[in-house]
């Protein structure tokens, strides 16, 4: 599954976390709120604006590599175990190389503030304009990080997007954080993700 992969980075992220590790999955389907939309939030490390930039580098590669990719179980070998709350271990849960971001929705915003950090770092990353600009030979690896205060919704402009207002605005008082929110998820993805919930939902823990 691809909310796996993306449980997998919050693990990852809040491996270090002291505390509680907090690790959210919100299903954003109220219909006044704006589009339906998927997001997962941690309480991990956080992404500077060139961590947030390597990212990106990372999952774009991996959407051009995911049609010459069968698996990513080949040569794979699962660690001893360890409890899979706190095992990073994506391979258990059968994430193979077509199972990106933009398998869920089509297009994907990155959102993260690092430790001793003020400002938080936003980033969105779209399929069709990865499709336009690979059609017109473009760098399709350059794209636009906004830094902004904490807590601040004011570019957020786009009706299909009003969730976005009372997620950003949980950000204030946290020290550091990781969110990721999937837009134009597809119909059948959110038919799935209401009819199916216990069953996918079995399969995550």
């Amino acid at each position: 599954y691809a909310l796996a992969e993306l449980i997998d980075n919050s693990l990852s992220a809040t491996s270090e976390t002291s505390g509680v590790r907090c690790i959210q999955l919100k299903l954003l389907f109220d219909d006044t709120q704006g589009k339906p939309a998927v997001a997962v939030i941690d309480n991990g490390k956080g992404m500077t604006s060139k961590q947030l930039n390597n990212w990106a580098v990372y999952r774009l590669s991996k959407f051009i590599r995911q049609d010459n990719i069968e698996s990513d179980h080949s040569g794979y070998v699962r660690p001893q175990f360890v409890s899979r709350s706190l095992n990073s271990d994506i391979s258990y849960f059968g994430v193979g190389g077509k199972q990106a971001v933009f398998f869920i929705g089509q297009s994907v915003r990155m959102i993260s503030k690092p430790a001793d950090f003020q400002d938080v770092h936003e980033l969105v990353l779209s399929k069709e304009d990865f499709e336009e600009k690979v059609k017109n030979k473009e760098p399709v690896f350059s794209s636009h990080i906004r830094n902004r205060k904490p807590s601040d919704s004011s570019h957020i402009v786009n009706v299909d997007e009003r969730f976005l207002h009372p997620l950003i605005k949980e950000e204030e008082g946290r020290d550091s954080f990781t969110a990721v929110v999937i837009t134009g998820v597809q119909p059948d993805h959110v038919k799935y993700l209401k009819e199916s919930f216990h069953h996918w939902i079995k399969e995550l823990k």
